[in-house]
């Protein structure tokens, strides 16, 4: 029964992993990113702690569950930060928000680099616009949404106010069409 718990946790860790790793293209999409992350670590850090001290007779004596401490501890400190970009992201408001376009440009980004003959395709986009002052780039995967856009014009994109007032600009075609 133990090897059926460990086999679980381990496949529940794998899709936390996963899931943290597709959570990057919304982190690359947020504006006010480091009080998201850092409001996440400190929330977390304070209900593990919270959680050690509820169980501090499970973990008496304290030397003997070192180990088990400071894995309650990383791992909190660790996917925080996952937990509250889904909160904000999740429970926030859909809008369309102005921006005051800049540029839009293709990039390629491959792990092994070009290949002799291979054809090179755009992996992305990097989308540059001004908010009141402030240039900010966003990211996305799934088609140029600015072709014939030029330098100046203003242009609405779908934007999630978040649950802790940090937008995220949801430029997949997934969450834009959406906002449609």
């Amino acid at each position: 029964m133990v090897r059926f718990y460990a086999f679980i946790g381990v496949l529940a860790f794998i899709a936390l992993l996963w899931r943290y790793t597709c959570e990057f293209d919304y982190f690359s999409n947020t504006i006010g990113l480091k009080p998201l992350l850092w409001g996440s670590v400190a929330v977390g850090m304070v209900s593990a702690l919270a959680f050690l001290y509820l169980q501090r007779t499970r973990f008496s004596p304290l030397s003997r569950h070192y180990p088990e401490i400071l894995f309650i501890v990383v791992m909190t400190g660790l996917f925080s930060p996952l937990l509250g970009s889904w909160l904000n992201r999740l429970a926030g408001t859909k809008q369309l928000k102005t921006f005051q376009f800049i540029s839009e440009k293709a990039y390629y980004a491959s792990g092994y680099g070009v290949l002799k003959g291979e054809t090179i395709m755009p992996t992305g986009w990097v989308l540059t616009v001004n908010d009141n002052g402030t240039v900010r780039q966003f990211k996305y995967k799934t088609q140029a949404y600015y072709p014939i856009s030029n330098p100046g014009d203003l242009i609405s994109l779908p934007v999630v106010h978040g649950l802790f007032g940090i937008d995220v600009v949801a430029m997949d075609a997934g969450h834009a069409s959406k906002f449609l």
